[in-house]
C-alpha cells in the first residue's frame, strides 16, 4: 500500500538515515461500523439505592465513511427510577471517538438491585446518518454499590461535566459529621498514572475528617497536564459539582437536612504527592487568596529541572536568543532581579514561564505549608552533624528544599507578614511511604491549617493574630487568566505578553491613622484591588510607582472591586469604572484549555487532495487530544460552520489551512489584529518577513470574534509537508515550549532545529517586537 505523502515522518533531509529494524503488526478486523465501548464508560457510584453523579460517559467510535448522529438514549431494564436523555444531539465523524455524555434524572431511589455488588442497566442508542435513520445501537452500564456512610465514610466516584463539556469523575470521601457543614474542602492531587478511583494506596493515605469533604479529583486523566490548564479546571469542576450536586445527593441518600450539610466552600487546604506535589506547588502559588495552605509532598519545581531539557535534538541547533536558558532561572529573589535586566530574547523558554513554580514563589509568602521529602541518613557528616541525602529516586530531595529557601528569601522583609513554609524531611523513606500524610506530624498541621482556615472564613473581616498593621507582599504572574488574587489585589492584563508580571504592594497606617498603599508594577498594564481580609482593606490613599497619590477615601464603598489602567501616552495609571479586558494568552498549550469542545473546522476550499489532507490532521487532532486529556472535539467543515458562526458558543476554534483554502481563516483573519497574511497558499507573511520555502509550517493563536475569553488557533503551511510540520507543534502534553505562534523550518534548512521564527503577541494581538525572533 502507498502511503500519502504526509504519512510519513521526513525530516526534510534525504541524506539522513532512518534507523531499521524487524517489526510486527497484529491487526483484527472490526466488523461493527459503530462501536459502544461499554467497558470503557465513566459511571458514578450508587449508595443506598441514590446515584451518585448526573452524567454518565459512554465510549463511542465511529468506523464508517459516513459522520454519525446520535438523536436519543434510553435506558432498559433495572427499574423506571433513572431517565437518561442527551442535552443535544451528539455527532461523530469518521474515525472519531468521543465520550458521550448522557445526562441522568433520578426520581426516587432504586428499589430493586440487579446484585449486590453492581447495578445493571441496558443503554440503547439511537442513531442516524445519511444512509440509515433510527438504527440501534447499545451497551451496558454498570453502576458500583459502595457502602458509604457518616459512621463509615467510604469513598465514592461521582461524575460531572468537565471544562470541555466531556464526562469525568472524580472520588470523594465524605465527613463523618451530619449536622454540622465546613466552608473548608481538602483537595488532594494524585502523582502521574495514578487513578484515584482505582489506586488502592492513594484515597486511604489521607484518614476522614469530622467536618470536611476530600476531594480526589482525576485531572481529567491519569497524566493529564500535570495539573496545569485542563486539569487544574477540572479540579475546580470538581469541587464545584461537590456544591452543586453531590451533596445534595448525599444527603438524600442518608436522611439529612440538605441545607445543613451544603454550604459554601470558601477555602482549600491542597494535598499532593510526587506530579500532585507539583501540582499542590502550582496550585496554591496561583490562588494565594483561595487557599489557607497545604501539604506539598516529593513534589518538583518545575519541569525543567525534572526532565532533562539539554537532551533535545533541537537544543544543539537553536539560535541561543531563541531557546537559550537563563543563567540567573534558580529563582531566588536576587536572581529573578538580575533575570529581568539580563539580555535575550529567550522566547521558547519563555513559553513555559506560566507553569514555573518558582517564578510564582513569592506568592506563598504569608501561607501556611508543611513540605514534606524523604531522605537518607548518610554515615557522612557535615559541620559533625548527620547529612541527610537524597533517597528519593524519582524527585530528589533538593526540589522541595530549593522551593522552601527561595520562598524564605521573599519574606525577608520586615513587614512582609512572615514566611510560614516549613520543610519536613522523613528519614529512611523514599518516593513514596503510605504514612506520608497521616504522621502526627502532619496530622496536626492539617488539622491546625483547617481550623485556622474556618475561622478566617467564617469570620472574614477578623484578622490571624499574627496579622500585623503593616504588609509587604509581592504578586506574580506570567498569566493572569491562570492566577488568583493574594489579599484582593489582582493582575488583570500584562504590559507584555509572554514576559512576567509584578506588583510589589505595601500596606500601612499613617500617624493620622489613613489607610496608606504604595505600589510599584513591573510588566503590568492593569490591575484590581478587591474585597479580601487583609488587615488594611479600606485604604484611603493610593500611590502607584512615582505617580501622585490618589485619594480612594470617597471613591467606593468597603466590598467593591476598584480597577486601575496603565494610560497609553505616560504610562501612569487611573482608576477606571469597570474592569479592563483583557486577552486571553498563550502558549499554544492554552488551546486546550477550551470552556466547551473544541471546535475543530477543515478548509474545504482547495483542491481535493488539500482537503482530505486536512481531515487526516483534523482526526488526528481530535484523536490525540482525547487520548491524553480526554478534551471533546467537534469536527466540522468551513461552510457549515461560517452558516451558524454567531452561535458556536463559549469554545475554543482550530482552524485548518490558510484563507484560500479555509473560508472562515478568509473571514476571522480580515480584522487585521494578528500580523499574519496568506499571500498566496505557498507564502505565508508574518509581520514584515515573506515564508515561502518549501516544507514550511505555521501554527498560531488568534482573537475569538464572539468569545473574548476564548481562543483561535490557525494552522497551515507552504504545502503538504508544511501542514504536517505544523501538525506536529499542536502541543498534546504539558512541557513544550512552544509560545503563541510558531514558523517551522523549510526543507534544507534542517540545522535550525525545526523552528525559523516565534514569539509571543502584543497585548491587543499586534506585533511585539520585544517577544519576537523573526
Amino acid at each position: 500500500m502507498r502511503l500519502p505523502p504526509w504519512t510519513a515522518c521526513s525530516s526534510g533531509n534525504s541524506s539522513r538515515r532512518l534507523a531499521t529494524g524487524k517489526w510486527r503488526l497484529d491487526a483484527e478486523e472490526q466488523r461493527e461500523e459503530i462501536v459502544v465501548r461499554g467497558q470503557r464508560t465513566t459511571v458514578p457510584s450508587l449508595v443506598r439505592g441514590w446515584i451518585m453523579g448526573d452524567v454518565v460517559g459512554v465510549e463511542v467510535s465511529n468506523l464508517q465513511s459516513d459522520k454519525v448522529t446520535i438523536k436519543q438514549v434510553r435506558l432498559e431494564g433495572g427499574g423506571d427510577e433513572i431517565v437518561a436523555f442527551l442535552s443535544q444531539p451528539f455527532t461523530i465523524t469518521p474515525g472519531q471517538t468521543r465520550l458521550v455524555a448522557i445526562h441522568l434524572r433520578q426520581k426516587r431511589a432504586i428499589r430493586k438491585l440487579t446484585s449486590q455488588t453492581s447495578h445493571e442497566v441496558q443503554l440503547n442508542f439511537i442513531t442516524t446518518t445519511s444512509l440509515s435513520k433510527g438504527a440501534r445501537h447499545s451497551g451496558t452500564i454498570t453502576f458500583p454499590i459502595v457502602n458509604s456512610s457518616p459512621s463509615n465514610p467510604a469513598v465514592i466516584t461521582s461524575t460531572y461535566l468537565s471544562n470541555s463539556g466531556a464526562p469525568t469523575y472524580a472520588s470523594f470521601r465524605p465527613p463523618r459529621a451530619t449536622l454540622t457543614c465546613s466552608p473548608i474542602v481538602l483537595l488532594a492531587l494524585h502523582g502521574a498514572g495514578v487513578d484515584p478511583a482505582t489506586a488502592p494506596e492513594w484515597a486511604p493515605s489521607i484518614k476522614p475528617r469530622q467536618e470536611e469533604w476530600i476531594v480526589f479529583p482525576l485531572g481529567l486523566t491519569e497524566w493529564g497536564y500535570d495539573w496545569h490548564g485542563p486539569s487544574l479546571h477540572d479540579s475546580f469542576s470538581a469541587v464545584q459539582h461537590l456544591k452543586s450536586h453531590l451533596k445534595g445527593k448525599w444527603a438524600k441518600a442518608h436522611g439529612l437536612l440538605e441545607d445543613v450539610t451544603s454550604c459554601e466552600v470558601k477555602k482549600l487546604v491542597v494535598l499532593g504527592h510526587s506530579n500532585g506535589g507539583q501540582g499542590a506547588w502550582y496550585l496554591i502559588s496561583r490562588y494565594p487568596d483561595l487557599v489557607a495552605g497545604g501539604v506539598p509532598a516529593a513534589g518538583y519545581v518545575k519541569i525543567q529541572d525534572y526532565v532533562p531539557y539539554h537532551l533535545s535534538v533541537g537544543h544543539h541547533y537553536r539560535d541561543p536568543s531563541l531557546t537559550g536558558v537563563s543563567a540567573f532561572a534558580a529563582g531566588t529573589q536576587l536572581q529573578s532581579i538580575l533575570a529581568d535586566h539580563c539580555q535575550g530574547i529567550q522566547i521558547l523558554i519563555s513559553s513555559l514561564a506560566s507553569f514555573d513554580n518558582d517564578l510564582y514563589a513569592s506568592n506563598l509568602v504569608g501561607l501556611d505549608i508543611l513540605a514534606r521529602h524523604g531522605v537518607r541518613l548518610s554515615l557522612l557528616t557535615e559541620i559533625d552533624r548527620p547529612f541527610l541525602q537524597s533517597i528519593d529516586d524519582n524527585v530528589p530531595v533538593q526540589h522541595s528544599r530549593q522551593y522552601v529557601t527561595t520562598v524564605r528569601e521573599w519574606a525577608t522583609s520586615s513587614y512582609a507578614n512572615g514566611s510560614q513554609i516549613q520543610m519536613s524531611e522523613v528519614p529512611e523513606t523514599s518516593h513514596w511511604w503510605d504514612s506520608v500524610f497521616r504522621e502526627d506530624k502532619t496530622q496536626h498541621f492539617i488539622d491546625e491549617l483547617v481550623e485556622s482556615g474556618k475561622t478566617i472564613a467564617r469570620n472574614s473581616d477578623r484578622l490571624r493574630e499574627r496579622d500585623k498593621d503593616q504588609i509587604e507582599f509581592t504578586l506574580a504572574t506570567a498569566n493572569p487568566h491562570e492566577t488568583g488574587s493574594k489579599h484582593g489585589f489582582l493582575i488583570k492584563e500584562l504590559e507584555t505578553p509572554g514576559r512576567l508580571s509584578r506588583i510589589h504592594v505595601k500596606l500601612w497606617t499613617s500617624e493620622t491613622g489613613l489607610k496608606m498603599s504604595q505600589i510599584e508594577t513591573t510588566n503590568v498594564y492593569a490591575f484590581s484591588i478587591g474585597p479580601s481580609p487583609f488587615p488594611l482593606r479600606q485604604i484611603a490613599q493610593l500611590s502607584i510607582n512615582v505617580q501622585p497619590s490618589i485619594d480612594l477615601s470617597t471613591t467606593e464603598a468597603p466590598g467593591v472591586y476598584r480597577h486601575f489602567v496603565q494610560s497609553s501616552h505616560d504610562r501612569t495609571f487611573s482608576q477606571t469604572q469597570t474592569p479592563p479586558l483583557a486577552r486571553p494568552y498563550g502558549p499554544l498549550l492554552s488551546i486546550l484549555t477550551t470552556p466547551r469542545p473544541l471546535r475543530i473546522v477543515i478548509g474545504t476550499q482547495g483542491s481535493s487532495s488539500r482537503t482530505e489532507h486536512l481531515r487526516s490532521i483534523a482526526r488526528r487532532l481530535a484523536s490525540d487530544a482525547y487520548l491524553y486529556g480526554r478534551v471533546d472535539s467537534i469536527i466540522q467543515d468551513d461552510v457549515p460552520f461560517l452558516e451558524k458562526e454567531h452561535i458556536v458558543g463559549e469554545s475554543n476554534v482550530v482552524l485548518l489551512g490558510d484563507s484560500f483554502s479555509n473560508s472562515v481563516t478568509n473571514k476571522w483573519g480580515k480584522d487585521g489584529r494578528v500580523p499574519v497574511t496568506f499571500l498566496s497558499p505557498s507564502a505565508i507573511k508574518v509581520h514584515d518577513r515573506v515564508f515561502q520555502a518549501k516544507h514550511q509550517g505555521i501554527i498560531y493563536l488568534a482573537a475569538h470574534p464572539f468569545c473574548s475569553s476564548c481562543l483561535t488557533l490557525v494552522l497551515s503551511g507552504t504545502d503538504s509537508l508544511g501542514l504536517e510540520r505544523a501538525c506536529r507543534f499542536f502541543p498534546f502534553r504539558t512541557g513544550v515550549s512552544l509560545p503563541e505562534w510558531v514558523v517551522s523550518s523549510g526543507a534544507e534548512d534542517g540545522q535550525k532545529g525545526g523552528i525559523e521564527a516565534a514569539g509571543f503577541w502584543g497585548r491587543d494581538w499586534g506585533w511585539s517586537e520585544s517577544m519576537s525572533f523573526l
